[in-house]
């Protein structure tokens, strides 16, 4: 099975969860994080068709 994930996804997917974790530390803003999930946060690994 190939997969599809570029790594720009893999790039987003953990600076999203880095920013999650200052956010939680209260380090970051919580209009900073929303900012953030709003330009980056919709982004797609994999169809839910191909997860299992």
């Amino acid at each position: 099975m190939k997969s599809d994930i570029t790594k720009l996804q893999i790039n987003t997917i953990i600076a999203l969860a880095l920013m999650r974790y200052l956010y939680r530390k209260r380090e970051i803003s919580e209009k900073v994080y929303r900012k953030i999930l709003q330009k980056y946060g919709k982004v797609v690994i994999a169809k839910e068709s191909k997860l299992c």
